[in-house]
């Protein structure tokens, strides 16, 4: 069992290509054992990763109560977009926006107002101007930083705003300027399209996980041994981002439930002590919220302790949610004696990836073909719904390897699971 009661810093990101599919880790350790799994990130043929990518969208003001409007992005894709006390848009205005979380509980895909290109230290704003610091940056690095991004951003022709983020304080200068430049870099790379159009995708996923670990090295599945490393590796990180229960090093157990408007913890001494329960969960739960990407409202059930004991564990967990790039906020304490916390929504979770078991099959039998180049006649044999997928929504994947291997896939049904033949094979229907 992995031990994630301790989250070192991510020094090494695991990359994935195989037809219909890009798959990331993001680990800490060492990276021969593949290391601890803190993030990961995915993109697929049945479920494209928008977040980051920026769009031109035509509004539709239908919740403004909400503060909330509707779009489509160009390819169809709904879309819900925050305004902003300042946004003066109306029914049917053009806007750019930024697609900022995955879809979840039957909401679609979630936008903010304006171009935003994020990274570790600060956000870029294409056709804004000035910089502002986030209300967590210290004061005594502010000005300084303010002085050297205006001093860079004056070199510009177009016009641009930062916003520092709180890590832009512990950041090396040149460092953060490195950053600077590669988000500049970035965004003039978009298609200047008229009307409605996606403007900027993001960036490739190896591009966007670069962005959050810049000093991490590259580690690429480049034969069937290091795929296969990559799979056990990666079917680990599913297990342990979906399972209910997370056990402590001295006894404890960490139970979570996410439901639609909360994700609940709570906490059990089991076979251990209260001390090492308190003493153990903070950095467990940092490390799970992170692993499951998880967002919104969460609340933590935590025994009762001493006064000095609770605020000890208070102080660690915030200490541990400071690594969290998407910066969880502790709220305190309710009534009932709930620890609350608010997380940010962000790109597709696990969760999203395991849901569909036809697509993860069909997937999985494309990606065992791919490192099978020596296959002179592949064919596939699978279920009818998973035959269906690929003749569906995968069927671009299934082009994909077609095209690699330079020779068409054959795919029957059957109800003996995945089977892959070299040639027909004598398989029950």
């Amino acid at each position: 069992m992995v031990d994630r009661s301790v989250m070192p810093e991510i020094d090494h990101i695991l990359v994935d290509r195989a037809p219909g599919q890009t798959r990331i880790l993001l680990c800490a350790g060492d990276p021969a054992a593949h290391g601890a799994v803190v993030e990961t990130l995915f993109d697929r043929c049945d479920f494209r990763n928008l977040t980051g990518s920026v769009h031109r969208v035509r509004l539709s003001i239908g919740h403004k109560v909400q503060n909330r409007a509707m779009a489509s992005l160009a390819d169809g894709t709904a879309v819900s977009v925050r305004l902003g006390k300042r946004d003066n848009v109306g029914d049917g205005d053009l806007a750019t926006i930024t697609i900022m979380a995955a879809p979840r509980d039957g909401k679609p895909w979630q936008a903010a107002m304006g171009a935003r290109l994020s990274g570790n230290t600060l956000i870029l704003l294409p056709d804004q101007s000035g910089v502002s610091t986030s209300r967590h940056l210290p004061a005594a690095a502010s000005d300084r930083l303010i002085q050297l991004v205006t001093a860079r951003l004056q070199a510009e022709t177009e016009n641009y705003g930062v916003i520092l983020r709180r890590d832009a304080a512990n950041a090396e200068e040149p460092a953060l300027m490195a950053e600077l430049d590669t988000l500049l870099a970035d965004w003039s790379k978009r298609d200047d399209m008229s009307g409605v159009a996606c403007l900027f995708d993001g960036g490739d996923l190896v591009e966007r996980a670069k962005r959050m670990a810049p000093d991490a090295k590259l580690v690429e599945t480049a034969c069937p041994d290091s795929a296969s490393r990559f799979e056990d590796t990666w079917d680990q990180a599913m297990e342990l981002a979906t399972c209910p229960d997370v056990h402590l090093p001295d006894g404890g157990i960490i139970w979570i439930e996410p439901t639609r408007a909360v994700v609940a913890l709570d906490l059990d001494g089991a076979s251990g002590s209260i001390d090492a329960l308190l003493r153990d969960a903070p950095q467990a739960i940092a490390a799970q919220l992170r692993l499951r990407a998880s967002g919104g409202l969460v609340a933590i059930d935590v025994p009762r302790a001493a006064p000095a004991a609770m605020r000890q564990f208070s102080t660690k967990l915030a200490a541990a949610l400071a690594d969290d790039p998407r910066h969880p906020e502790q709220l305190g304490r309710t009534n009932g004696g709930l620890l609350e916390l608010r997380l940010p929504h962000g790109g597709p979770a696990p969760t999203d990836y395991i849901r569909n078991h036809d697509a993860g099959a069909a997937l999985a039998a494309l990606r065992n073909i791919f490192w099978r180049p020596q296959l002179a006649r592949p064919h596939l044999y699978a279920s009818q719904s998973v035959i269906d997928w690929l003749r569906g929504p995968g069927s671009q994947a299934l082009a994909d390897l077609a095209a690699h291997l330079d020779r068409q896939i054959v795919l029957g049904v059957s109800s003996q699971g995945l089977v892959i033949r070299d040639g027909p094979a004598d398989v029950p229907g």
